[in-house]
């Protein structure tokens, strides 16, 4: 669907009309700052409060919502984050 919803940090919901494929491309300079760490989630770095373990592991935000990471991500998403394997 070309349907996103973006949080921001004070927990507003915009609704984007693109697909998250498309917003992850439009980011791809941001590379650092920015990773689609699921088909569902692309998150920025600076949110992120700390890495719970797990089979692909979950992404623990700022404000306390847990997103999981894809296990085909996991390795990535903790070179990402600087995290020892």
């Amino acid at each position: 669907r070309n349907l996103a919803y973006v949080y921001l940090v004070d927990d507003k919901k915009l609704h984007i009309s693109r697909s998250l494929g498309k917003l992850t491309d439009l980011l791809s300079d941001e590379q650092e700052l920015f990773m689609r760490i699921h088909d569902r989630f692309l998150v920025n770095k600076y949110h992120i409060k700390r890495y719970k373990r797990g089979d692909g592991g979950e992404a623990i935000m700022n404000n306390d919502k847990s997103l999981p990471i894809a296990r085909s991500r996991k390795r990535e998403f903790k070179k990402w984050m600087g995290l020892d394997d």
